[in-house]
């Protein structure tokens, strides 16, 4: 069945489940959206995504970190994009045959380090630098993810990924995308405006690194 395995370098498999096939068209497992057909999504059925999050613990001025009862802060890199007041995690979709951990290195660099538009030498060097920041990261969620672009017969999964850097150096020549008006980091607060999925999964980091957790109603992705 060409929808329980790879099919010409397309993962067509799911982190949810086996989902079923309805006269050729795959069926979303978390049920009806109201939308038929592909949308705006490059495949049919699972379109797997890398959403990486940068983090570090967040210091004042005085370079002392950052405590709120007795938990301390993060920060993350977020993005916003172009004509929109929303921040995001720097999320983009696996090319075709591109491994999970490659996949993670390229959307964060092309999201967060301006690497389409950077030639030669410079993109080696970022390669060689990101080796450093995406080496070891701990993978907070995987599965279906609720997004406007899922319809019936296609939808998103991710494979998230934490790259906690207890120390520097930090990424810090920020520059954005194609599409992203704003790269920065960003001190996780009950300020931040951001969608409520990416919400979901940075409270699931909080906990994680028992890190003070801002997000404290629940969530629901």
């Amino acid at each position: 069945q060409w929808y329980q395995r790879r099919v010409r370098g397309v993962d067509r498999i799911s982190n949810v489940c086996e989902y079923h096939v309805v006269d050729g068209c795959p069926l979303n497992p978390k049920g009806r959206t109201g939308l038929r057909g592909r949308g705006t999504l490059e495949r049919w059925g699972p379109n797997h995504g890398a959403l990486t999050i940068v983090s570090r613990w967040a210091r004042n001025p005085e370079g002392q970190l950052i405590v709120i009862q007795n938990q301390r802060v993060m920060e993350i890199i977020a993005v916003r994009g172009t004509g929109s007041d929303m921040w995001e995690l720097p999320c983009g979709f696996l090319d075709v045959g591109e491994g999970v951990a490659d996949g993670h290195k390229r959307t964060f660099l092309e999201s967060c380090m301006g690497f389409q538009s950077t030639g030669g030498v410079d993109k080696l060097r970022l390669l060689q630098t990101a080796d450093g920041w995406l080496q070891s990261g701990i993978i907070i969620y995987k599965g279906y993810f609720d997004d406007s672009r899922n319809t019936d017969n296609s939808w998103i999964e991710v494979n998230a990924v934490n790259y906690h850097l207890e120390e520097g150096p930090y990424p810090e020549d920020l520059y954005p995308g194609d599409h992203i008006e704003e790269v920065k980091w960003i001190c996780l607060d009950d300020k931040m405006i951001m969608h409520k999925n990416n919400l979901w999964i940075l409270k699931k980091m909080c906990i994680h690194m028992g890190a003070h957790n801002p997000y404290k109603g629940e969530v629901l992705i």
